[in-house]
């Protein structure tokens, strides 16, 4: 199934109507003593939203900042915030495109850049910040260093695996730490009910679980995926707890089936990627974490809340899903419970809401601190540091 926005962005680049044409409000001529960023990512999420809205925080004078976006509803939703945003398919925004300094990316692909410069992918100047950081299996030939002027990663211990298994350049290498987080450390420091109202989600619940599996996982482990969430939902629905399930954005899944549960089991609400594309709110106001081998549990670890892992199609994650791959998280640092089976589940469910249960502090604090360092709030500055160096 297609979105409405997706359907429509396709009708745009379909027919050629005047949307092609849009560009940032108040288009200027291009003043040269002024560097041009732009920063770009699937959705306005991720770490090259947070480096983006910190430059603007900061009101570096000698950047010219700018946010891509391949969605023309993103555009102008961007656009009446008076951000300065460029449409990927606008003709206006060439100009900008061919003389940014420094493109900011946190995808592999030519993909992330407008058509016309896809065949100059390798050439351009990039920095690559990085989607995740997690324990599946993957291949470091897949991550390409040498086409990019740095390559931001999450921590020390982190970087020290890219160069151990993959035989990655130090010198272009920079333990930055992950930008968005950031963003989650504010989102932290608010009212939980204010973040829900933000978001257009129920406020009167004691709880919150989110469930945000993998997409080679699916919507649910085990029987039919739709009747386990809406068994789910209601179990939680005892506990007074909201539950709210976030499908990856690479899933295929029946979103009319699943709306019409969510419709009938009011505790039960869907927070995909197309609607809600920043998570890290969602993280900030959920109590409980229930995922797989999805890489958000890293970002969750900030929080300090529990985890429970689906340990399920271990031996696919960390060997059969990749050829001769290695985890860029060892799979043994997740600190959390493990279970296997849908009451192992339900019961640790009510151990985490009744007890804010987690098995062992210490090594939470330990993964957290490997995989993150010491979240300080500065990860944002950090990359800005890199950027004014590679830029130099």
């Amino acid at each position: 199934m297609i979105s409405q926005g997706s359907f429509f962005d396709n009708l745009v680049k379909l027919f050629f109507i005047p949307l092609q044409t849009l560009t940032a409000r108040g288009y200027k001529k291009i003043k040269k003593e002024r560097k041009i960023i732009i920063s770009t990512n699937l959705r306005y999420a991720g770490n090259p939203r947070a480096v983006f809205e910190r430059m603007l925080e900061r009101n570096l004078k000698k950047y010219e900042p700018y946010w891509m976006t391949g969605s023309v509803v993103e555009f102008l939703k961007l656009r009446k915030k008076g951000l300065p945003v460029l449409y990927k398919h606008g003709i206006l925004a060439i100009d900008k495109y061919i003389n940014a300094e420094l493109w900011v990316l946190a995808h592999r692909g030519a993909m992330n850049l407008p058509v016309f410069l896809q065949g100059k992918y390798k050439t351009i100047r990039k920095i690559q910040l990085e989607h995740g950081v997690g324990p599946k299996a993957t291949r470091g030939t897949d991550r390409e260093y040498d086409i990019y002027a740095a390559t931001c990663v999450s921590s020390e211990s982190i970087k020290e695996r890219h160069v151990v298994l993959w035989g990655a350049p130090e010198d272009k290498l920079y333990a930055t730490g992950f930008a968005r987080l950031d963003t989650l450390l504010k989102y932290l420091k608010k009212e939980r009910r204010d973040i829900l109202e933000e978001l257009h989600l129920p406020t009167d619940y004691n709880k919150v679980v989110l469930h945000a599996p993998t997409y080679d996982l699916g919507l649910w482990p085990w029987g039919d995926p739709y009747e386990g969430l809406e068994h789910m939902a209601k179990f939680l629905k005892e506990h007074n707890t909201l539950f709210l399930v976030r499908p990856h954005p690479y899933t295929q899944y029946d979103r009319k089936k699943l709306k019409k549960i969510a419709g009938r089991v009011k505790n039960l609400k869907i927070v995909p990627m197309e609607q809600y594309p920043e998570v890290q709110s969602i993280l900030a106001v959920s109590d409980v974490l229930i995922t797989d081998w999805s890489s958000t549990y890293t970002d969750f670890l900030v929080t300090r809340r529990p985890i429970i892992f689906l340990d399920v199609n271990r031996k696919y994650f960390l060997e059969e899903r990749v050829e001769n791959a290695k985890p860029e998280v060892p799979p043994e640092l997740r600190p959390g419970v493990k279970v296997h089976t849908e009451e192992e589940l339900r019961n640790e469910l009510v151990r985490a809401l009744c007890e804010n249960y987690i098995p062992n502090r210490e090594f939470y604090e330990r993964c957290l601190q490997f995989i993150h360092g010491h979240p300080d709030g500065h990860y944002s500055d950090r990359v800005i540091e890199v950027i004014e160096q590679v830029l130099k």
